[in-house]
């Protein structure tokens, strides 16, 4: 039995020698400097051997630091929602691009910052570009009818509200478009030095094409006349336009030609009758010039009295709140001068008694309206060109000026051609300035 007891205590000895062992191993593993430390403290402090000044401790706005967020700094100070990573196309939020948002969702090379002028881009307006560096007030955002900007179209204003198909962009022969030059046409492409302005044009029409069944010479089919008679030095028209002038320039048209059996001598000197001013400027030399170019203008528009309209007929209507067109009607050339135009008919009817606009066809039905209408466009347009000395090129661009400035030189030479062989049949020297 007493040995039982001694084997008992013996035990319990060992046990207890044991547990104390134990405790002193865990006791060391709690302590820096044993070599089997490991960082397992689930919170930084200034003892932890990982703790650094620049990242004191994780917090829910910044949990941990990765690849993409190397470290939080003064001009980053913390991810959040509208700004949640620097990027290589984003580095950095600065005063001038405070957050990237929907309308904006990052800054891109074509783009480097929002300013005060371009809040942000849109889809109408996806990007700066260097011909369009900014939007302002005077354009306002680009579209599709205006997709940018250009040296030749510096910017939209209200003259020019915006470039569309029919006025691609204003040039430095058309800096603007303006009341009088509404918009460019397929018929009027450009501005130019010689057209500065559109506006209601002076051509009274445009020339027939030679008629076919004759020659066209360049006198009036008769010897010239060494001198002409005048009064106190006028002349007399009827004296000067003789039936053997006028004859001699109606015989070289066809037979088969309309004017044949219209145009006469007694329906000219009938229509002249209500001009009183037409060749008599006191000179008896430019009143003789002057029936001179009014005759070498009308041989060349009528092929020597052969049409009397236009043989290539078109509306010939220009917008105009005076002298709106017939939308049933024709303004094309009719008459020894080929009178064209809504703007040209309506005044003239309203000075000779005839409805120009709902019956211009009345210019070619009646001989000496016919002649009195060519001569109301002359007075108007041509005549003090005449007076004034400007030379018989002056009439040439009054009358269609189509033909100048080397465009027509064939058409010109044969006016000029006229204009000389009615001069000399006169006895007048033709001047100076012949052609344009």
């Amino acid at each position: 039995m007493a040995f039982s007891k001694k084997i008992l205590v013996a035990i319990l000895a060992i046990s207890l020698v044991l547990c104390i062992t134990t405790r002193l191993i865990e006791a060391q593993d709690y302590s820096p400097t044993d070599p089997d430390y490991t960082p397992t403290d689930p919170g930084d402090s200034p003892t932890d051997p990982d703790y650094t000044p620049t990242d004191p401790g994780d917090t829910p706005t910044d949990p941990g630091d990765t690849p993409t967020d190397p470290g939080d700094t003064p001009t980053d100070p913390g991810d959040t929602p509208t700004d949640p990573g620097d990027t290589p196309t984003d580095p950095g939020d600065t005063p001038t691009d405070p957050g990237d948002t929907p309308t904006d969702p990052g800054d891109t090379p074509t783009d480097p910052g929002d300013t005060p002028t371009d809040p942000g881009d849109t889809p109408t307006d996806p990007g700066d570009t260097p011909t369009d560096p900014g939007d302002t007030p005077t354009d306002p955002g680009d579209t599709p009818t205006d997709p940018g900007d250009t040296p030749t179209d510096p910017g939209d204003t209200p003259t020019d509200p915006g470039d569309t198909p029919t006025d691609p962009g204003d040039t430095p022969t058309d800096p603007g478009d303006t009341p009088t030059d509404p918009g460019d046409t397929p018929t009027d492409p450009g501005d130019t030095p010689t057209d500065p302005g559109d506006t209601p044009p002076t051509d009274p029409g445009h020339t027939p094409t030679t008629s076919p069944g004759h020659t066209p010479t360049t006198g009036p089919g008769h010897t010239p006349t060494p001198s002409v008679p005048t009064k106190g030095g006028r002349v007399s028209i009827s004296e000067v336009v003789t039936d053997d002038f006028f004859n001699g320039i109606i015989a070289q048209a066809s037979s088969s030609c309309a004017g044949k059996n219209f145009y006469s001598r007694s329906a000219f000197l009938d229509a002249v009758n209500n001009y009183p001013n037409f060749g008599n400027h006191g000179s008896s030399d430019v009143s003789l010039r002057e029936i001179a170019a009014f005759f070498a203008h009308v041989t060349h528009e009528t092929a020597h009295f052969c049409y009397i309209e236009e043989i290539r007929k078109a509306r010939y209507c220009l917008g105009s709140a005076k002298w709106p067109c017939n939308p049933n009607k024709q303004y094309y050339g009719r008459g020894p001068l080929q009178l064209t135009w809504n703007y040209n008919y309506g005044p003239a009817g309203q000075t000779l008694g005839f409805d120009g606009i709902n019956a211009p066809e009345t210019v070619a039905n009646d001989p000496t309206l016919s002649f009195s209408a060519s001569l109301w466009f002359w007075m108007k347009n041509v005549d003090p060109l005449i007076v004034s000395g400007r030379g018989f090129g002056s009439t040439i661009r009054a009358i269609n000026n189509g033909e100048c400035d080397g465009k027509k030189p064939a058409a010109v030479n044969a006016r000029v051609g006229y204009f000389t062989t009615y001069c000399n049949h006169f006895g007048v020297d033709p001047g100076s300035n012949l052609s344009c």
